[in-house]
């Protein structure tokens, strides 16, 4: 069982994107306009690279990798200086639009989820879809080629960087690699359910199956087990009266464990990541934001309205696969 929850870090806006990488907690601070490396040995807390509204996080050699979100551009940081810089204009390349939550693939590429909606008010941040076809996609982007800021006006079915893997995904958002390699399993927002996919040698991915369809979530953690993390969501709907609260699923889609954290009315459980030494350690965020005034008015994005904090405690299964 889960132990006891304690508060890492207060000092955040709104994290997403929580990956366990070389030793350290990484995550977006959306609303923060940063990307954040998190020392859990000496709880030094660093700003890696300043970008607008970062979100999906993926690395790939000397880089990491960013997702601007309701900009629709991926962002790449060198790791030894913090530069960062535009390397792909995503709905330029894509045709697509509301690019979200990403992963790295451990092999040179990166899995991006696009919603496919425009919500005209704020000119490019998603409208979820709750049709039996949603517009949501899912791309995998090809790293080693990405060296400079390129802008294109051509689908993708011709570009080589940028390849289709999986259409009428509904709202893809977290998303795990499984230990194999082979497996990849994603948070379905809109449609509220997890489905997993098998990934072939080339990166496409097919024989979709659902884990389970009465509940999703933002973000999500794996374990050696096959069990699930998740942030306990039933619906693609955020609900400021749930508890903030954590839920692992066993291997079959079953609730395992669970986790509350003692925050006030209001804050909820976003995302999740198992990390530490043994990744027996896993981190949650907390997190109250106005999202009727992020999407008021384009304006309004910059100055998002959101506080957060980040959560640990010590789980028994440990993690694994990517993130």
């Amino acid at each position: 069982m889960a132990g006891t929850p304690h508060c890492v870090i207060k000092d955040v806006r709104f994290p997403e994107g929580m990956r366990w990488h070389e030793g350290g907690l990484w995550f977006s601070d959306i609303a923060g306009n940063r990307v954040c490396r998190y020392d859990p040995a000496t709880e030094e807390l660093a700003v890696v690279a300043e970008l607008p509204s970062p979100s999906g996080l993926g690395f790939s050699g000397d880089r990491a990798y960013a997702v601007s979100l309701g900009y629709d551009l991926l962002y790449g940081i060198d790791l030894a200086t913090g530069d960062a810089a535009v390397v792909l204009d995503l709905a330029a390349a894509s045709g697509t639009f509301n690019f979200n939550d990403m992963i790295s693939d451990g092999e040179g590429g990166l899995y991006a989820g696009s919603v496919g909606h425009i919500r005209h008010m704020t000119g490019g941040f998603a409208e979820l879809d709750h049709s039996d076809h949603p517009p949501g996609r899912l791309w995998r982007i090809d790293t080693t080629r990405l060296v400079e800021a390129r802008v294109r006006r051509v689908r993708v079915d011709a570009d080589p960087d940028m390849v289709l893997v999986a259409d009428r995904v509904g709202g893809p958002n977290g998303m795990v690699l499984r230990p194999d390699g082979r497996t990849l399993v994603v948070a379905e927002l809109a449609a509220g359910r997890l489905t997993e996919f098998v990934r072939s040698a080339d990166g496409r991915l097919g024989n979709r199956r659902s884990i389970t369809t009465d509940r999703t979530s933002d973000g999500l953690a794996g374990d050696t087990s096959g069990g699930l993390w998740t942030n306990g969501m039933r619906s693609s709907r955020h609900d400021p009266r749930r508890a903030c609260r954590y839920e692992r699923l066993d291997a079959d889609g079953h609730p395992a464990d669970a986790v509350e954290l003692p925050v006030p009315a209001g804050w909820g459980a976003v995302t999740c990541v198992l990390g530490g030494a043994e990744r027996r350690t896993l981190f949650m965020t907390a997190a109250r934001a106005d999202y009727d005034q992020w999407l008021a008015a384009r304006e309004n994005w910059d100055q998002k309205n959101a506080e957060a904090q980040i959560w640990a405690c010590e789980v028994d299964v440990p993690g694994a696969g990517i993130p």
